[in-house]
């Protein structure tokens, strides 16, 4: 008897205990005036901005997304806040509103928020500042007369994600910096935008005394093409410093005809630095070098010998297929 009345006495307890958590959570609930499932119930931007500071992240995130939906005045603002939230789910929650509603107002904002990158996450503003496109554009080329380089190299990146090639001109400029981190992310940021006015640019970026620099103009005039910068791509071809061989070589692969004959003197030349990268790149393309031989010539390639001729007589030559 007394088992019984003990276990009874628990199955109560229990159920009070489930009861006092059910209100509870139906006092949230009406507190929010969030709707629960996918029925979507009116809800005043009073309260969505109350939710946007309510303890639970889920309600929060619920909020920044049914403010989205929403839109109305100061809901952009409010969006932007809550990117800063120290939930990542709220975060993501809020800079996906805000793309949904496509601000360009916001833009000033958003690119102040890359100077303070421990409070918003840069990755997440310039998601944001991309989906405004050409809204985004004249707050960010203000942005770069500012003095940190580090918030202009933010600006810089978010420009070539924008893919704008009205951005160029700016771009260019930015390839003169002072700071070679700066010129790097110009040079990058032309790549991406594939402005075909930019090679000359770029080509002249090929004298800049910073390796990175050099290497990075060069896989950006590679994206772009050109046949005017073939010849000074050849030239790199025979750097000292092996990175910019192998980007030159890389980018020459991708001109066309041009740039694979520049690969193949390369290839047949004697003593040419790039020489064994450019017979793989010719290998790969279905060009391999054979050797062959013809009398009384000196080859660019020694590759073998045949009777009645030395080393220095063989010829490599190009077989098609």
């Amino acid at each position: 008897m007394g088992e019984d009345m003990e276990l009874t006495g628990g199955v109560l307890l229990v159920l009070g205990i489930i009861l006092v958590i059910g209100f509870f959570l139906f006092g949230r609930k009406e507190k929010t005036g969030l709707p629960d499932g996918e029925k979507k119930e009116p809800v005043s931007p009073d309260t969505l901005k109350t939710g946007l500071e309510d303890r639970d992240f889920k309600v929060r995130a619920a909020s920044a997304e049914r403010l989205g939906e929403m839109g109305g005045q100061g809901a952009a603002e409010l969006l932007f806040r809550a990117m800063a939230d120290k939930n990542e789910e709220v975060q993501l929650a809020a800079s996906s509103a805000l793309k949904k509603l496509g601000d360009a107002g916001t833009a000033e904002m958003l690119v102040n928020a890359l100077k303070e990158p421990n409070k918003w996450l840069p990755a997440r503003v310039a998601d944001v500042l991309v989906s405004l496109g050409q809204g985004a554009v004249p707050a960010l080329q203000s942005a770069l007369g500012d003095s940190d380089p580090v918030f202009r190299g933010y600006v810089i990146e978010v420009l070539g994600e924008t893919g704008d090639q009205a951005t160029a001109d700016v771009l260019h400029h930015a390839l003169q910096d002072e700071v070679a981190n700066i010129r790097l992310q110009a040079a990058r940021a032309l790549g991406r935008i594939g402005y075909p006015g930019s090679v000359a640019f770029l080509v002249e970026a090929l004298d800049d005394p910073e390796i990175k620099v050099k290497v990075q103009s060069i896989r950006s005039i590679g994206k772009i093409g050109g046949a005017e910068a073939v010849q000074r791509l050849a030239g790199m071809a025979a750097h000292s410093d092996p990175a910019v061989r192998f980007a030159a070589l890389d980018a020459l692969k991708k001109m066309g005809r041009e740039g694979m004959d520049v690969i193949e003197a390369a290839a047949l030349s004697d003593g040419h630095p790039a020489a064994e990268k450019a017979g793989e790149i010719l290998k790969e393309a279905g060009m391999p070098v054979t050797a062959g031989t013809t009398a009384g010539t000196t080859a660019g390639t020694t590759a073998g010998t045949t009777a009645g001729t030395t080393a220095a007589d063989t010829k490599v030559t190009i077989k098609y297929k």
